[in-house]
């Protein structure tokens, strides 16, 4: 199933290089998690994806869905969960996180536990 691509993304701030010919892809139903030190692109990365930013060259596509262009549809399509949350989330395990995160986005009280639950694979289950 199509998941992520990402092509030859490049993004200049001026003289600055944040991405540099960026290229991979994952499956669909895959968990991304994206490190490196700071100043490394992975902000840049992340607002390209989420349709805040246009990149210099290259593409991404979600689900087959090309960015650039951004529409809604491509929007719905995409999910962060950012590492520091200042709410009170910071009290919950990763899969009590994505069931929440799920339940505000409109998912059904059963479908965001099996869809928190799938998505945890080889994580202890810890969703109500």
């Amino acid at each position: 199933m199509e998941g992520i691509t990402v092509q030859g993304l490049t993004k200049r701030y001026g003289e600055v290089v944040a991405l540099d010919s960026v290229s991979f892809s994952i499956d669909g139903g895959s968990i991304l998690g994206i490190i490196g030190p700071n100043g490394a692109g992975k902000t840049t990365l992340i607002r390209i994806l989420s349709c805040l930013l246009r990149p210099d060259s290259g593409y991404a596509a979600i689900h087959g869905h090309r960015i650039p262009p951004c529409s809604d549809s491509v929007r719905r399509l995409f999910a962060l969960l950012p590492q520091e949350v200042r709410a009170h989330f910071y009290t919950l395990t990763p899969l009590d996180y994505i069931y929440h995160y799920l339940r505000m986005r409109g998912y059904p009280r059963e479908e965001a536990r099996a869809r928190a639950r799938g998505g945890g694979r080889g994580v202890r289950d810890t969703v109500p």
